[in-house]
């Protein structure tokens, strides 16, 4: 008994010790910080633009670039909306000390330079009945769609292999690129356009594969890029190859998927 009792009394000593606290909660350091929202007071412009990067979240930094290059702590700090005068690539990012960086934030300006809304504009074939904006005038008048393109009357959607769009222009302009502004929103089956041909006078001047248009994305609104001869020109013929089918890794795979315009630029 006299063995048993010591024993006792120093067990109970140890157990009386304070034992390592175990935190139940996930450090900070392991949230992500969401994307910041750009908002602009016009995606097509003559003169300027101006961008403005909203998020809610104290003591955080937003950085940006205008070039299209990626977004790093060394890059410009936002402070207040950016005015441009030139069309710009703005990519945008959320830091803060206590979490991790956000995912980055895109949006494409683009500084009309001519001003092809009186041209005669033919669509073929029709847009879908429930996508077809204001016609295909729509192409034409300057006003960019926006990512919930169930709203509002800017897009228009096809579910076509090839849709042609023929312009003739109201007086002769100098081009050496055309855009062609498009939405990928894969989870509605709208994907970017497998290939763009461009013709004036039954001959191609131009041409543009889109190598990632299987890649899976996000909600993306994007201005295609078309090299196009130097010129001037009066007429041309636009010609949007949609890919042959939705791609494997996607629930409808095999099917045909939308295309989605809403403008048509020439630089």
């Amino acid at each position: 008994m006299k063995l048993i009792v010591p024993y006792l009394f120093v067990c109970l000593l140890f157990a009386c010790q304070d034992s390592p606290k175990t935190n139940n909660f996930a450090s900070t350091e392991t949230f992500q910080l969401a994307s910041p929202i750009l908002e602009v007071d016009s995606a097509l412009f003559k003169n300027s633009a101006t961008v403005a990067l909203l998020f809610n979240v104290p003591n955080t930094v937003l950085r940006y670039t205008t070039d299209g290059k990626e977004v790093s702590m060394d890059s410009e700090v936002y402070k207040k909306p950016i005015s441009l005068k030139k069309s710009a690539l703005i990519k945008a990012k959320a830091f803060h000390i206590d979490y991790w960086p956000s995912d980055e934030s895109v949006i494409q300006i683009a500084k009309i330079k001519n001003n092809i809304s009186h041209a005669e504009i033919k669509v073929s074939p029709s847009p879908h009945p429930n996508y077809s904006a204001m016609g295909p005038e729509s192409l034409i008048d300057m006003q960019k769609g926006s990512l919930q393109f169930r709203k509002g009357d800017k897009w228009l959607g096809f579910q076509s292999d090839i849709i042609t769009i023929d312009l003739k222009l109201d007086k002769e302009i100098s081009a050496s690129k055309v855009y062609i502004s498009t939405l990928i929103d894969q989870g509605s089956w709208i994907f970017s356009p497998d290939y763009i041909t461009i013709y004036a006078n039954n001959k191609q001047i131009g041409s543009k594969y889109l190598k990632d248009s299987e890649t899976q994305i996000g909600q993306k609104l994007q201005y295609i890029e078309v090299p196009v001869t130097e010129s001037t020109y009066n007429q041309l013929r636009v010609l949007v190859h949609s890919l042959e089918k939705i791609p494997s890794w996607h629930q409808a795979t095999g099917m045909q998927p939308w295309i989605f315009i809403d403008e048509i630029l020439l630089e």
